[in-house]
């Protein structure tokens, strides 16, 4: 009799085998992570939840990241801009030291355009002779008197200023397009008050191509090689044609070359507030 009960315990159709078997069943699946009702791991999708969770961080790091990339690039370009401020200053005193131009031979020389300085334009007036060697890059091309008295390097636009007076309007301005050797004026000599201020001044303005993208300040050198920037609060330059005017940066009312250099808490023409760039 007890062989007979353990025979029918250890048979296929006890309760403890069908139990068993019930269980290896149900655990079977689990067990088996490469298949989930009928659909193999491989070829299983994200959740809706999972998507979510994914979309959720990838948000979070672009409102994080992008911003600090903006302000590096800003940074950076800013920064270089204020270093070609300062070597245009440096390469504008040997030109006129080595007296490249001197329209009205007196033995002074005149401050240079952009494109002299590059190179792009002929020396004034309207000779075949070009500076040599080249002073500046041809980033410093404006166009010449086809263009509109513009360069641009590193985010920001560059545009130089010289005297074009006249007795009728003695703080008349110019730049490349006007003065330029190879201009439509046919090289004629300037009026001779504009010659003798070309000798002692120049204005020359920064600015960036997109405002708070490739930079957020105005920046302005002259022949005193000193720097000042302005933070465009009341007047704003972003583009080529919202260029700043030659007296920009002087006190409000003084004239271009002559005045002086709006700075703290006085306000230049544009009625910004100029501060020197230090460094």
């Amino acid at each position: 009799m007890v062989g007979f009960y353990a025979m029918r315990v250890r048979g296929p159709h006890s309760i403890v085998a069908q139990r068993a078997l019930v269980r290896q069943t149900v655990r079977k699946p689990r067990e088996d992570s490469g298949i989930l009702m009928g659909i193999p791991a491989a070829k299983r999708g994200f959740t809706l939840i999972e998507l979510m969770i994914v979309v959720t961080i990838l948000a979070v790091i672009i409102a994080v990241a992008v911003p600090s990339l903006i302000r590096s690039r800003t940074a950076a370009n800013e920064g270089a801009t204020v270093g070609t401020l300062r070597t245009t200053a440096t390469f504008q005193a040997v030109f006129k030291t080595q007296i490249e131009v001197d329209q009205d031979g007196n033995g002074v020389g005149e401050y240079a355009l952009l494109g002299e300085l590059s190179s792009e334009l002929a020396l004034r007036p309207a000779t075949n002779r070009i500076a040599s060697p080249i002073y500046m890059s041809q980033q410093f091309n404006t166009g010449g008197n086809t263009g509109n008295g513009v360069a641009s390097k590193c985010g920001f636009y560059y545009r130089l200023y010289l005297s074009n007076a006249t007795p009728g309007d003695p703080y008349a301005t110019g730049t490349d397009k006007e003065l330029g050797g190879n201009s439509a004026i046919g090289g004629s000599l300037p009026d001779p008050m504009a010659i003798s201020r070309q000798e002692t001044a120049y204005a020359l303005y920064a600015w960036p191509m997109e405002l708070r993208v490739t930079g957020n300040r105005c920046f302005f050198s002259s022949q005193s090689a000193e720097i000042y920037f302005c933070r465009m609060l009341a007047t704003t330059y972003d583009n080529i044609s919202a260029a700043p005017t030659a007296n920009a940066a002087y006190e409000s009312g003084q004239p271009v070359f002559r005045g002086r250099i709006a700075s703290g808490a006085t306000v230049g023409n544009d009625n910004n507030h100029w501060f020197p760039a230090g460094g």
